[in-house]
């Protein structure tokens, strides 16, 4: 996440996370990259 940072698709990662069940480990992730 700290290299593709910008260019990732987070309305698109959020709607899987969310999905698929682990929605507050991304949003961890991305708390841990600084995004």
């Amino acid at each position: 996440m700290k290299v593709q940072g910008e260019s990732l698709d987070f309305d698109y990662l959020n709607s899987w996370s969310s999905r698929l069940g682990f929605s507050e480990d991304l949003q961890q992730a991305r708390i841990e990259a600084g995004l």
